[in-house]
């Protein structure tokens, strides 16, 4: 049996490399085929990490009395009521002086406002034009502490009410409105209420 091996060893040789290269084959093959991968269950969503931002819900402006004058019943402004008589009498008043135009009016917390009181031809008679420039109108915060423009708007406001006394007007007795945007007039009329400026 020795000299069997001994004379057939590089057969034999041959023959377990052999073997062992099909072996090593067939275990490589079915590692590849099928691959023991551990993989991560897929993310679930998290309710506390995800933000879902609501629609913003349209605002419905209703323009305040002091910009809108009573009506009739045929749905135009009552010239006769005594509201109106009493807005188209100020507002004649006060034609020579306008425009009122106050630049860089200083307000108590650091800030400057530029105040605009005007009208243009196209203006009915008994309305005023009323601008307050260098405030952000878009921030409807009405927090004194959180929003300066609050103070800013509030000193600015009263301002143009000293300046139409001085004119003989009570703000009062005039039909006015806030620039010609929508979200000005909001937010000037949420402060005008919220802070009690009429």
């Amino acid at each position: 049996m020795k000299n069997f091996i001994f004379k057939h060893k590089g057969i034999i040789i041959i023959f377990l490399v052999v073997a062992l290269i099909l072996i090593s084959t067939e275990l490589f093959s079915k590692n590849v085929a099928t691959p023991n991968i551990k993989t991560s269950p897929s993310p679930q969503p998290n309710r506390f990490q995800q933000t879902v931002l609501p629609t913003p819900i349209p605002l419905i402006f209703t323009p305040p009395p002091y910009s809108e004058p009573p009506l009739n019943a045929q749905g135009q402004v009552d010239v006769s009521s005594t509201g109106v008589k009493t807005a188209i009498s100020n507002k004649s008043k006060i034609a020579g002086s306008l425009p009122i135009y106050i630049k860089n009016f200083k307000i108590s917390n650091g800030m400057e406002t530029t105040l605009n009181v005007y009208t243009i031809p196209e203006d009915p008679n008994y309305l005023i034009h009323i601008e307050i420039y260098g405030i952000d109108f878009e921030n409807q915060n009405i927090s004194k502490a959180e929003n300066p423009d609050i103070t800013a708007f509030i000193e600015s406001f009263n301002e143009i009410k000293r300046q139409l006394t001085n004119r003989g007007v009570d703000i009062h007795n005039i039909y006015f409105m806030f620039g010609d945007q929508t979200y000005i007039q909001t937010t000037a009329n949420l402060w005008i209420k919220t802070f009690n400026l009429l």
